[in-house]
């Protein structure tokens, strides 16, 4: 681990935030993308951190599961100085593994959440190597944006992407289901040439007919969708493990949480994310909001409790 980097991003779907390394109480599930600033001590793969926010907690993460942001377009390639994958945009979350000879070894994933309830969606998972001065935990997240030519659609399930408008020429990879992809050319017998539009950018043909609409979720269902968490803390408050015990975490006031269980005249709650945390308190602590507006939190702080901070060039590796 390098001992001058202060702060990593969490490169997977989700992390357990301990108490102890590796066992002790279940603090936190932490999000992807949630950044921890580091502590100084470290127990095998073990780090200890602290995340700041709305939960502001401290605890020990598996440091394999961390990561940072690309600060500038840079070349994916399968190995050091070797052939090149794809060009990871500026922004794109990546996972580290190891540094080598002036290049650092990551894991890309993209995921695609399903558009059903139950479901962990699709995933695109890709090893490769970067230089090792490009990443930083302080980088904003890529976005997409329209493309500035050609046509924008979705791969409308598994679908093969190859060299050239042939299945016998070289298969680049295989793309899941609900990925953007921008169409630049078409030919008369079915096939398509792009570009894979994610924060990793991939050229190559591929079946035109595995192409659909582009993969985005209604805004008006986005809009009416209710949401479970519709209590919040009025005041900084504790969770405990059972009702009445001695707390194990605090909690902001303005934070969202779900009511998981009644027991008197206590609840047993959870957080809502990027920074999820369960346990009891008492009913009193919190309130029924119906509509965002009835939040207290914009009264209590200023800031939101996730803010991506101003990008700098600082290099950090596990």
């Amino acid at each position: 681990m390098n001992t001058l980097a202060t702060a990593y991003l969490i490169a997977a779907m989700t992390v357990s935030l301990y108490q102890s390394p590796g066992s002790g109480r279940l603090l936190a599930e932490l999000d992807e993308g949630v950044r921890v600033e580091t502590l100084g001590k470290r127990r095998g793969r073990w780090i200890n951190v602290r995340v700041d926010g709305e939960v502001p907690v401290e605890g020990w993460i598996d440091s394999r599961k961390t990561g940072c942001r690309v600060t500038r377009d840079t070349i994916l390639f399968e190995t050091a100085g070797g052939r090149k994958t794809g060009t990871l945009r500026k922004g794109a979350l990546v996972r580290m593994v190891r540094e080598r000879g002036g290049w650092l070894s990551v894991v890309v994933s993209i995921r695609k959440p399903s558009k059903q309830e139950e479901g962990d969606g699709s995933v695109l998972e890709l090893h490769g190597v970067i230089e090792n001065n490009v990443c930083s935990p302080d980088v904003a997240p890529f976005m997409p944006q329209s493309p500035s030519q050609g046509m924008l659609t979705g791969t409308a399930g598994e679908t093969s992407l190859y060299t050239l408008p042939d299945k016998e020429s070289k298969l680049v990879l295989s793309l899941p289901a609900r990925m953007r992809f921008v169409v630049l050319q078409k030919t008369a017998d079915g096939w398509a040439r792009g570009y894979l539009d994610e924060a990793l950018e991939i050229h190559g043909w591929l079946d035109a007919g595995n192409l659909g609409p582009v993969p985005v979720d209604s805004p008006l269902e986005i809009l009416s969708a209710r949401s479970p968490y519709d209590h919040e803390f009025l005041l900084d408050a504790a969770l405990s493990t059972r009702p009445g015990k001695k707390p194990f975490i605090q909690i902001r006031a303005g934070t969202a949480v779900r009511i998981l269980e009644i027991k008197d005249t206590w609840y047993l709650v959870e957080t809502r994310g990027p920074v999820r945390a369960r346990g009891w308190v008492e009913s009193t602590r919190t309130r029924k909001i119906r509509f965002p507006e009835d939040s207290v939190a914009p009264l209590i702080r200023v800031t939101p409790g996730r803010m991506y901070p101003k990008e700098r060039g600082r290099r950090v590796l596990p």
